[in-house]
């Protein structure tokens, strides 16, 4: 069903606005908590300090990674 509504679409849009999903709210916040711990050390923590911080925070959740 879907393929057929981007089929129909996709001439007036291109097939990459149709299927863009946008960010949830939780993705957002997410996103900006990592930004505000990454601002708050002067901008010099990598991903694992950032990571650490963040859980010593509390942190926000997560999804596992993968493998």
């Amino acid at each position: 069903m879907i393929v057929a509504y981007i089929d129909a679409h996709k001439h007036e849009f291109g097939a990459e606005p149709i299927c863009a999903v946008p960010p949830s709210a939780r993705e957002v916040a997410v996103a900006r908590k990592i930004m505000e711990v990454h601002e708050e050390d002067y901008g010099v923590y990598g991903i694992r300090k950032v990571h650490a911080e963040m859980s010593h925070q509390g942190g926000v959740g997560g999804r596992p990674s993968p493998g």
